[in-house]
Protein backbone atom coordinates (compact mmCIF):
# COMPACT_ATOMS: atom_id res chain seq x y z
CA UNK A 1 0.00 0.00 0.00
CA UNK A 2 1.60 3.38 -1.38
CA UNK A 3 -1.56 5.92 -0.12
CA UNK A 4 -4.77 5.36 1.12
CA UNK A 5 -7.28 8.23 0.32
CA UNK A 6 -11.08 8.79 1.49
CA UNK A 7 -12.71 6.10 -0.91
CA UNK A 8 -9.87 4.26 -2.84
CA UNK A 9 -6.47 2.83 -1.81
CA UNK A 10 -3.30 2.73 -4.07
CA UNK A 11 -0.76 -0.40 -4.46
CA UNK A 12 2.51 -0.45 -5.70
CA UNK A 13 2.44 -3.28 -8.33
CA UNK A 14 4.59 -4.82 -11.18
CA UNK A 15 3.04 -4.96 -14.25
CA UNK A 16 3.29 -8.73 -15.41
CA UNK A 17 2.02 -7.83 -19.14
CA UNK A 18 4.81 -5.31 -19.62
CA UNK A 19 7.04 -8.37 -19.12
CA UNK A 20 7.15 -9.68 -22.44
CA UNK A 21 7.61 -6.06 -23.77
CA UNK A 22 10.18 -3.26 -24.23
CA UNK A 23 9.94 -2.28 -20.25
CA UNK A 24 9.68 -5.61 -18.18
CA UNK A 25 8.50 -5.62 -15.12
CA UNK A 26 7.43 -1.97 -15.26
CA UNK A 27 6.50 -1.08 -11.76
CA UNK A 28 2.24 0.77 -11.75
CA UNK A 29 -0.11 1.84 -9.27
CA UNK A 30 -2.97 -0.29 -8.62
CA UNK A 31 -5.61 1.68 -7.29
CA UNK A 32 -9.41 0.20 -5.97
CA UNK A 33 -11.82 0.96 -3.77
CA UNK A 34 -11.84 0.52 -0.34
CA UNK A 35 -13.02 -2.77 0.73
CA UNK A 36 -14.76 -1.27 3.62
CA UNK A 37 -17.05 1.17 2.13
CA UNK A 38 -20.66 0.66 2.40
CA UNK A 39 -21.67 1.00 -1.13
CA UNK A 40 -19.16 -0.75 -3.19
CA UNK A 41 -21.49 -0.07 -6.57
CA UNK A 42 -21.02 3.69 -6.10
CA UNK A 43 -17.22 3.23 -5.38
CA UNK A 44 -16.75 1.41 -8.59
CA UNK A 45 -19.00 3.94 -10.74
CA UNK A 46 -16.73 6.37 -9.13
CA UNK A 47 -13.49 5.20 -10.53
CA UNK A 48 -14.91 4.01 -13.58
CA UNK A 49 -15.76 7.62 -14.11
CA UNK A 50 -12.11 8.80 -12.95
CA UNK A 51 -10.49 6.45 -15.74
CA UNK A 52 -12.99 8.06 -18.28
CA UNK A 53 -11.74 11.75 -17.49
CA UNK A 54 -8.13 11.02 -16.71
CA UNK A 55 -7.62 8.59 -19.89
CA UNK A 56 -9.16 11.90 -21.75
CA UNK A 57 -5.68 13.58 -20.66
CA UNK A 58 -1.98 13.38 -22.12
CA UNK A 59 0.17 15.83 -20.15
CA UNK A 60 3.06 15.71 -18.48
CA UNK A 61 2.04 17.22 -14.70
CA UNK A 62 -1.12 14.54 -15.04
CA UNK A 63 -1.09 11.41 -14.05
CA UNK A 64 -1.50 9.02 -16.69
CA UNK A 65 -3.66 6.42 -16.48
CA UNK A 66 -3.19 2.68 -18.50
CA UNK A 67 -5.96 0.36 -17.69
CA UNK A 68 -9.58 -0.31 -15.81
CA UNK A 69 -9.90 -3.99 -14.81
CA UNK A 70 -12.62 -6.39 -13.10
CA UNK A 71 -11.81 -9.41 -11.44
CA UNK A 72 -14.06 -11.49 -9.50
CA UNK A 73 -16.59 -8.37 -9.51
CA UNK A 74 -13.67 -5.57 -8.43
CA UNK A 75 -12.62 -3.06 -10.39
CA UNK A 76 -9.04 -1.26 -10.20
CA UNK A 77 -7.04 1.00 -12.68
CA UNK A 78 -3.47 0.79 -13.07
CA UNK A 79 -1.39 3.87 -13.79
CA UNK A 80 1.81 5.80 -13.88
CA UNK A 81 3.67 4.78 -10.75
CA UNK A 82 4.97 8.49 -9.52
CA UNK A 83 7.80 8.77 -7.04
CA UNK A 84 7.57 11.96 -4.61
CA UNK A 85 5.06 13.55 -1.90
CA UNK A 86 2.29 14.65 -1.51
CA UNK A 87 1.65 18.54 -1.65
CA UNK A 88 0.00 18.33 1.22
CA UNK A 89 2.56 16.06 3.19
CA UNK A 90 4.77 18.34 1.82
CA UNK A 91 3.09 21.83 3.82
CA UNK A 92 2.59 19.71 6.52
CA UNK A 93 6.30 19.24 7.02
CA UNK A 94 7.85 21.89 6.01
CA UNK A 95 6.91 25.66 7.59
CA UNK A 96 7.51 27.43 4.29
CA UNK A 97 8.10 26.15 0.91
CA UNK A 98 11.02 27.92 -1.14
CA UNK A 99 9.58 30.57 -3.23
CA UNK A 100 11.29 29.23 -5.86
CA UNK A 101 9.76 25.58 -5.97
CA UNK A 102 6.64 27.25 -4.80
CA UNK A 103 6.47 29.49 -8.21
CA UNK A 104 7.17 26.07 -10.34
CA UNK A 105 4.07 24.14 -8.34
CA UNK A 106 2.05 27.04 -9.06
CA UNK A 107 3.09 26.96 -12.91
CA UNK A 108 3.13 23.44 -13.44
CA UNK A 109 -0.94 23.18 -11.66
CA UNK A 110 -1.66 25.92 -14.01
CA UNK A 111 -0.39 24.57 -17.32
CA UNK A 112 -1.78 20.89 -16.27
CA UNK A 113 -5.27 22.67 -15.41
CA UNK A 114 -5.13 24.84 -18.36
CA UNK A 115 -4.64 21.89 -20.59
CA UNK A 116 -7.45 19.66 -18.89
CA UNK A 117 -9.86 22.34 -19.34
CA UNK A 118 -9.30 22.71 -22.76
CA UNK A 119 -10.09 19.18 -23.10
CA UNK A 120 -13.31 19.88 -21.43
CA UNK A 121 -12.18 18.28 -18.22
CA UNK A 122 -12.68 19.93 -15.22
CA UNK A 123 -10.70 17.99 -12.29
CA UNK A 124 -13.74 18.85 -9.52
CA UNK A 125 -11.50 18.20 -6.28
CA UNK A 126 -8.18 20.06 -6.58
CA UNK A 127 -5.97 20.31 -3.63
CA UNK A 128 -2.63 19.87 -2.39
CA UNK A 129 -3.62 16.16 -1.43
CA UNK A 130 -4.24 15.82 -5.26
CA UNK A 131 -0.87 16.88 -6.18
CA UNK A 132 1.73 14.96 -6.62
CA UNK A 133 5.78 16.48 -6.71
CA UNK A 134 8.48 14.37 -7.89
CA UNK A 135 11.81 13.93 -6.52
CA UNK A 136 12.89 16.11 -9.72
CA UNK A 137 10.26 18.94 -8.42
CA UNK A 138 7.84 17.77 -11.43
CA UNK A 139 4.13 17.76 -10.89
CA UNK A 140 1.79 15.01 -11.23
CA UNK A 141 -2.19 15.99 -10.81
CA UNK A 142 -3.80 13.13 -9.56
CA UNK A 143 -7.23 11.85 -8.59
CA UNK A 144 -10.11 12.75 -11.24
CA UNK A 145 -12.58 10.37 -9.35
CA UNK A 146 -15.09 13.72 -9.00
CA UNK A 147 -14.53 15.63 -12.58
CA UNK A 148 -16.64 17.40 -14.71
CA UNK A 149 -16.51 16.86 -18.40
CA UNK A 150 -18.32 16.39 -21.45
CA UNK A 151 -19.30 12.98 -20.79
CA UNK A 152 -19.63 14.07 -16.48
CA UNK A 153 -23.46 14.16 -16.48
CA UNK A 154 -24.75 10.55 -16.35
CA UNK A 155 -21.42 9.48 -13.92
CA UNK A 156 -20.48 12.15 -12.26
CA UNK A 157 -21.04 11.25 -8.42
CA UNK A 158 -20.83 14.91 -6.40
CA UNK A 159 -18.06 15.09 -4.60
CA UNK A 160 -15.49 17.66 -3.08
CA UNK A 161 -13.21 18.21 -0.48
CA UNK A 162 -14.90 20.99 1.69
CA UNK A 163 -12.18 22.98 3.01
CA UNK A 164 -11.16 23.29 -0.62
CA UNK A 165 -14.79 23.08 -2.83
CA UNK A 166 -16.24 26.76 -3.65
CA UNK A 167 -19.56 27.34 -2.39
CA UNK A 168 -21.38 26.19 -5.91
CA UNK A 169 -19.61 22.97 -5.17
CA UNK A 170 -20.77 22.56 -1.42
CA UNK A 171 -24.51 23.32 -2.82
CA UNK A 172 -24.17 20.44 -5.17
CA UNK A 173 -23.45 22.28 -7.93
CA UNK A 174 -21.31 20.67 -11.25
CA UNK A 175 -17.37 22.03 -10.35
CA UNK A 176 -16.37 24.43 -13.35
CA UNK A 177 -13.14 25.55 -14.64
CA UNK A 178 -13.34 28.49 -11.82
CA UNK A 179 -13.55 25.98 -9.12
CA UNK A 180 -10.44 24.39 -10.06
Amino acid sequence: IIGCGGTAIVFRARDMLSAKGTAPNKQVAVKTPRPELGDPARATKRLKHEFEHARLLSHPSIVRVLDLHEDQGRCFMTMELVEGKLLSHLLRDWTMLPVPLAYKILRQCAEALGYAHGQNVVHGDFKPGNIFVTRDEGVRIVDFGTAAGPSANDSRIPAGTPTYASPDVLSGETPDTRDD
